[in-house]
């Protein structure tokens, strides 16, 4: 059976396709993996096989409508389904019950966003897997120990550091672009809550968590004297809010890079505000400390603070940092029903159990794979167009900055050091295009 699997952020999600991939070959599939936007242009020219999307929102509709039409079954995740505000939120953003009606299975986070996923899905509906995700296999040992070296360098060159993780990205976008990220009015925060639709008072909630990290740098850093403190913006902040929030202060440094995981591995202490590097750093077995200075009620994302030890003032805070615990049943417990595939088999060999076990599909008749082709260009045509104008998602610079050029070789590379560490036999790799690969057993 082919198995098409599509990258969106290589950041985020290549290693874990790449996992998925590795299964997958050494369960008989032929895999084809790349880049979203490229796959996605030239899909019609792949025989039948199983589709693996990235998320089933609205937008995703009319693509995975065309794939049915080309004969694939589809089955996937949603890469954002992990955190989120609340059910009714996540559901009209993110949970398509049109789009989810084209899939033939869906692979939940964990229990609790199953729950959601099969309250909306409708009957009859694909079948909802509380399966994890790949990415949650490269924390588990003995993966996780791939990243053990980088750990270590970031450990020789800041000694023992304190890790803040940023989580502001649409606000500290939206400061930017109103001309700087001092104090803001409520009717200033009205509008621009507005601006980026989203509700007034969750924007000025997660303003004023901001300006709380924001005051907490100085009596962090005064505290601390003697260790480095790292703040690691969102992919989607503007850096320059953070190097100006810290001026001044010798122990501080703003740094962002793609390898998310050596740094929570090498830090001595990890801050957050609900972001998902709580979750991330739980599942390593290491204590992450939500500094909680505003109680957010209905606006607040649970399931961060459920896996973190709470500090609701600058006092706790400190105590935390200087006694790090250890060790917390509670938040085992919390974290066993966010995320699946912690314990036993690992999340990619529970999706390939999955795909492996679907019936192959009646062929579609040459009527609708010929419309499902026509269809296909069509959209490729839309797309080639959306990429003359460089705000779009679909220009070359944004595919860039999402997924850059990798070789075959470097693919190659990582799939050694994946196949090394599990003793599978290592597949062959061959570049089809530009950013995209066929994966298959030698």
């Amino acid at each position: 059976m082919n198995l098409y699997i599509p990258v969106e952020t290589a950041a985020r999600e290549l290693d874990g396709k790449l996992l998925l991939a590795l299964h997958g070959v050494g369960r008989g599939h032929k895999v084809v993996l790349g880049n979203r936007s490229m796959m996605s242009n030239i899909m019609h020219r792949f025989e039948p096989g199983v589709f693996f999307t990235h998320n089933f929102t609205r937008k995703r509709r009319r693509f995975l409508r065309i794939m049915r039409q080309l004969g694939h079954r589809i089955v996937g995740v949603d890469e954002e389904g992990l955190v989120w505000l609340d059910e009714d939120s996540y559901c009209h953003r993110r949970a398509d019950v049109a789009a989810m009606g084209c899939m033939d299975a869906i692979f939940a986070w964990g229990v609790e966003h199953a729950e959601v996923l099969a309250s909306v899905a409708g009957q009859p509906g694909p079948d909802i897997i509380a399966a994890g995700n790949p990415r949650t296999d490269l924390l588990r040992p003995p993966l996780r120990e791939i990243y053990r070296p980088a750990a270590d360098r970031l450990q020789e060159k800041h000694g023992k550091f304190i890790l803040i993780n940023s989580n502001f990205g649409i606000l500290n976008f939206a400061l930017a672009q109103s001309n700087g990220d001092g104090q803001k009015t409520d009717a200033e925060l009205g509008e621009l809550a507005r601006t980026y639709q989203f509700p007034e008072e969750f924007f000025k909630f997660r303003y004023a968590v901001y300006r709380a990290f924001v005051k907490l740098l100085p009596e962090l850093s005064a505290r601390f004297p003697d260790r480095q403190i790292v703040i690691r913006p969102h992919p989607s902040e503007n850096p320059a809010a953070w190097i100006e929030a810290s001026k001044g202060l010798d122990n501080i440094l703003v740094k962002y890079d793609a390898e998310l995981i050596p740094w929570l591995m090498a830090a001595d202490a990890v801050i957050h505000n609900g972001c998902t590097t709580a979750l991330e750093t739980a599942i390593l077995a290491r204590p992450a400390i939500m500094y909680r200075p505003v109680n957010g009620g209905e606006f607040e994302i649970r399931q961060p603070l459920k896996v973190s030890i709470v500090a609701e003032d600058k006092t706790r805070l400190f105590d935390a940092i200087e006694k790090p615990q250890s060790g917390n049943e509670t938040i085992d417990a919390e974290l066993a029903n966010l995320v699946s595939g912690l314990q036993g088999p690992t999340s990619s060999q529970r999706i390939i159990d999955a795909i492996s076990a679907l019936p192959q599909r009646e062929a579609v008749s040459p009527v609708s794979r010929l419309a499902g082709q026509t269809r296909s260009l069509w959209r490729g045509c839309e797309r080639s167009l959306r990429k003359l104008d460089r705000y779009s998602l679909a220009h070359a610079d944004y595919i860039d900055h999402k997924f850059p050029p990798v070789s075959a070789g470097e693919v190659s590379a990582r799939l050694a050091e994946f196949a090394g560490r599990l003793d599978m036999p290592l597949p062959q790799v061959t570049e089809l295009s530009d950013r995209i690969f066929s994966i298959e057993q030698k």
